[in-house]
């Protein structure tokens, strides 16, 4: 609430209570409006990886020459690209891991699809199949150690360790 001269609302001084000016302000100054959501974030953490040293995990990213292509430095350009995040189970993922962020090289995946996506994976084929160990697991049922024990420790072959169940 605020007191206004009569003369000052007709002359066109006053136009609001004050509010008018804070809705111009936030309106002028707002760029995408999507800073708060799960695709901002997901944006802003890949550009953490890759473009600052003091993060902890430069190492795994920028020293390794992950990059980010030039147009996707800027969020706008990459929500164009790759869309709203599709839910909270999501985040961005880099189909070939030793590639770069860019749109022939992201999806949005699953951490359980992102899971299966990395490079201490033991990958393990059978019949011109190849899938991780944890998907393996997730298929026939055997607990992933029983699986991990029998084809690293005990040197079984892929089509004995994964036809027991015990």
């Amino acid at each position: 609430t605020r007191v206004i001269i009569a003369g000052n609302l007709k002359q066109g001084l006053s136009r609001s209570c004050g509010c008018l000016k804070n809705e111009t302000t936030s309106t002028r100054s707002k760029t995408h409006g999507l800073t708060k959501t799960r695709t901002y974030r997901c944006w802003a953490n890949m550009v953490t990886r890759c473009t600052n040293k003091n993060f902890s995990r430069h190492a795994d990213y920028a020293d390794r020459g992950i990059a980010i292509c030039d147009e996707w430095l800027v969020f706008a350009n990459f929500l164009s690209d790759m869309g709203e995040c599709p839910s909270s189970e999501h985040s961005i993922d880099r189909i070939n891991n030793d590639g770069n962020y860019e749109p022939s090289n992201c999806q949005w995946a699953t951490k359980v699809a992102q899971a299966n996506n990395t490079r201490a994976n033991n990958v393990v084929t059978l019949n011109g199949v190849s899938r991780t160990l944890a998907e393996w697991s997730r298929i026939t049922g055997i607990n992933y150690s029983t699986l991990r024990n029998r084809i690293n420790r005990s040197k079984m072959p892929p089509e004995i360790a994964l036809s027991h169940t015990n």
